[in-house]
């Protein structure tokens, strides 16, 4: 199990970071057949009523990969804006940031192949220290903060 580094919802899916390099887009199952007790994860922060009725989703479907080098440290946040999240954005200890097309585009027909590609739009450089948070400001700017207390201001060009 990895350490995530930042969460973010999706719709009904999951965006998670990891301190390997990662980023990934998963959707959690929940169906009556695929549950374990809360007790059973964890089982010592609760009762140990072994009968409970609390239910977790026990599986989860992966979607798709978002690699970036150089990001292995559990504190570097990405961004993927609502409400529609079609993008996500992430940097790195290089002062590297990544944007990604989340998933396929409506003009195109989604195939597994296409859904497993990471559809990188662009690539940014934000000075040589750490990206340690990434947000967009509208549709239009994207804002990339440093460890070395620098803000970066990108503007989207079509």
């Amino acid at each position: 199990m990895t350490s995530a580094g930042r969460v973010q919802f999706v719709g009904d899916l999951i965006l998670s970071k990891s301190v390997h390099n990662v980023v990934v887009l998963w959707k959690p199952v929940v169906t009556s057949e695929d549950t374990v007790s809360f007790n059973t994860i964890y089982p010592s922060l609760i009762n140990d009523d072994s009968n409970s009725d609390d239910m977790t989703p026990a599986s989860a479907i992966f979607l798709r990969n978002f690699t970036v080098e150089n990001c292995d440290s559990w504190f570097i946040r990405f961004h993927s804006p609502s409400p529609y999240n079609e993008v996500l954005a992430l940097g790195n200890h290089k002062g590297e940031v990544k944007v990604w097309r989340l998933m396929g585009s409506e003009d195109e027909e989604e195939n597994d192949e296409d859904m497993l590609s990471e559809a990188l739009l662009c690539k940014l450089k934000a000075g040589d220290s750490t990206v340690r948070m990434i947000t967009f400001a509208g549709r239009e700017c994207l804002i990339a903060v440093c460890e070395d207390a620098s803000v970066w201001a990108f503007e989207a060009k079509e």
